[in-house]
């Protein structure tokens, strides 16, 4: 099965008008496209994802590869629009700067890989985050045809979605786990897809591991004795720091307490995202579909834990 990251999936979705007229001339099937897409994910985590760490012995790894931002709106409207933020006009998750209602006014919607994947034939799914501040009273933005997307499912309970439109509501049930309804929203999108004999891209987008950093209920007492990393820029002093870093006093041991235990939730978070990897692999197997569908892996930006002795956080130069 193909593995590639956002980089590279953006080079298969400029390909599909092409795709789309090979179709016509009874050229080769158009490809599917599988991407799963992390919230504040970092390579530190990858270690608790068998899953991931699987795709990557399958396929390929870009680790130079590089988000446009390290804000979840601004990098997300820039993955959908290929587009840098200075372009997108969208600079941070709320208004007037940013957010879903900034990404709409400039345009952002109607030029989303969404629209030409449409037009080129495919079914297209998003379930999961969208961007920050939309509605779950809004309908779907142009070009999908599925929908079951949020913006405020970070507690990973007690929230709503917009069901093609619909808000629909989830409560504190274990199935209402939102990273798994998620899963099964993918699950039956690939499903109904194959059925209906249609090349399909879905987005699987999770809210975790963002803060407040909720794992599911069986994921919860797991991880324990999961060691902080202290590597490479972790806790390192810089004899010339720049001006937004400035002179920081070394990590303290109430600070390291504070960061290994952010580190263990992050990690028992996204136990339940790798689970949703390896579902939709071995869907796609089952169904047959497995060689014809690129899956990519990624995350939205990275992450801070101590490096440069910094606390927890993302919005840095680091």
């Amino acid at each position: 099965m193909p593995f590639v990251t956002a980089l590279a999936l953006a080079a298969a979705l400029a390909g599909c008008g092409a795709q789309a007229a090979e179709r016509e001339a009874g050229g080769p099937r158009q490809p599917n496209i599988v991407l799963v897409l992390a919230d504040d994910l970092d390579w530190t985590l990858l270690r608790f994802m068998p899953e991931v760490r699987r795709l990557q012995r399958d396929g390929a790894t870009l680790e130079r590869f590089y988000v446009a931002d390290s804000l979840c709106c601004t990098s997300r409207a820039s993955m959908f629009a290929g587009q840098y933020p200075h372009n997108t006009h969208v600079r941070s998750n709320v208004p007037p700067t940013g957010g879903f209602a900034g990404f709409r006014e400039h345009g952002g919607a109607r030029r989303s890989f969404a629209v030409g994947l449409s037009a080129a034939g495919y079914r297209t799914g998003l379930f999961g985050k969208y961007l920050n501040g939309y509605p779950a009273a809004f309908p779907a933005d142009p070009g999908w045809s599925d929908w079951l997307a949020g913006s405020d499912a970070y507690h990973g309970y007690d929230y709503d979605f917009s069901d093609n439109g619909t808000p629909v509501h989830f409560g504190a049930a274990p199935e209402d786990y939102a990273t798994d309804v998620i899963a099964r929203a993918g699950d039956r999108f690939v499903r109904d897809s194959v059925a209906a004999g249609a090349p399909f891209m879905v987005q699987l987008s999770t809210f975790t591991p963002h803060l407040p950093t909720v794992p599911a209920p069986r994921h919860a007492q797991l991880l324990g004795r999961a060691r902080l990393p202290v590597g490479g820029a972790f806790g390192r002093r810089i004899s010339d720091p720049p001006r937004w870093l400035g002179a920081r006093h070394a990590l303290s041991l109430r600070d390291l307490a504070r960061l290994r235990e952010r580190f263990r939730q992050r990690a028992r978070s996204v136990l339940a995202i790798d689970e949703m990897l390896g579902r939709i692999r071995a869907t796609l197997a089952e169904l047959g579909v497995a060689e014809d569908t690129y899956v990519a892996f990624t995350s939205d930006n990275g992450y801070h834990l101590g490096h440069y002795r910094l606390m927890q956080g993302k919005r840095t130069a680091s």
